[in-house]
C-alpha cells in the first residue's frame, strides 16, 4: 500500500517492520507530514534528507483507508494470537469441531 503511494521507507531503512519505521509508517497513517515522521526516526543511521525524500509519497483517502485497515487487522491478529496463548482458552477448531468460544479459566 505504501509502495503503491511512492513511500519507499524500505529503500532506505534495513527493517522497515522495526520500532522507527513502524512509528514513522504510523505517524504517517494518522495524518502526520513526512517531517513529523522524522522525528519518530530515533538513532536510524540514514541521511535525513534521504529518509524525507523516502516517506514524501502522496497518499490518498483510498490509501489511508486500507492502510488503516490493514494496520487494525494485523493489531487484532497479533492480540487474538496473545489471547490464545494464554493457559486455559481457546479457539474455535483447535481441540475438536464442536469447540466454541471459551473464557480463560482465570476469567
Amino acid at each position: 500500500m505504501l509502495g503503491d503511494s511512492d513511500i519507499r521507507l524500505s529503500a532506505e531503512v534495513s527493517d522497515p517492520h522495526g520500532i522507527a519505521a513502524r512509528a514513522m509508517i504510523d505517524c504517517l497513517l494518522d495524518g502526520g507530514t513526512p517531517q513529523q515522521a522524522l522525528l519518530h526516526a530515533g538513532r536510524l543511521k540514514v541521511l535525513r534528507e534521504a529518509l524525507a525524500a523516502a516517506l514524501d509519497g502522496e497518499l490518498s483517502a483510498e490509501h489511508l483507508i486500507v492502510a488503516r485497515l490493514l494496520r487494525r487487522a494485523i493489531s487484532m491478529r497479533w492480540r487474538l494470537t496473545l489471547w490464545s496463548s494464554l493457559p486455559g482458552s481457546s479457539l474455535p477448531g483447535r481441540r475438536g469441531s464442536d469447540q466454541t468460544w471459551m473464557r480463560p479459566s482465570w476469567w
